[in-house]
């Protein structure tokens, strides 16, 4: 789509490189773990033990329920309970207020949804590798000034994608 000029710029994760398309970095991210505030397993710690044994909400767009969690963790001949699998991250704050289960969320996202939801934030019990958001688009657009122009807006924006909470909305 890049090369037949239908798309000029993508934002997302691009894990190869494609000859012909340039790249720039916007952010890097790391994974937490939510759950509701008055989760009645967990404190303000998670064990590698509890983490495994817990019920997971996994977001994922792919049928097969295995997330980069479950990679690593196969790797290391263990398994998480995935419970419940939903398409997109918007819906993982309410399954995860009406239920007892656990998520492994973007960090930015997470902070997001607990600045307006009574969650709370865990660090995961093991180490997992984060992931980086950039842009790309096609050489044939490197000196477009509209896609230049493009360009610095998304990175400007990529920039301010800071961990800054959320101020909710007053009623």
């Amino acid at each position: 789509m890049f090369d037949d000029g239908s798309i000029e710029l993508a934002c997302g994760l691009f894990p190869e490189r494609v000859p012909g398309h340039r790249e720039q970095l916007l952010f890097t991210e790391t994974y937490v773990c939510l759950a509701r505030q008055d989760h009645p397993q967990l404190g303000d710690g998670l064990s590698l033990d509890d983490y495994l044994a817990w019920p997971h909400l996994l977001v994922s767009v792919k049928e097969d329920r295995v997330g980069r969690v479950d990679t690593l963790l196969v790797t290391q001949n263990l398994k998480r309970r995935i419970a419940l699998s939903v398409p997109h991250f918007l819906v993982a704050p309410f399954v995860l207020l009406d239920t007892d289960l656990i998520a492994t969320l973007a960090n930015r996202i997470a902070h997001r949804f607990a600045a307006t939801q009574p969650l709370k934030i865990l660090p995961l019990p093991f180490e997992l590798e984060g992931f980086s958001v950039s842009m790309r688009w096609h050489q044939s657009h490197e000196t477009s000034p509209a896609n230049q122009w493009l360009r610095r807006l998304m990175t400007e924006i990529g920039q301010g994608a800071t961990l800054d909470p959320i101020k909710p909305n007053p009623t």
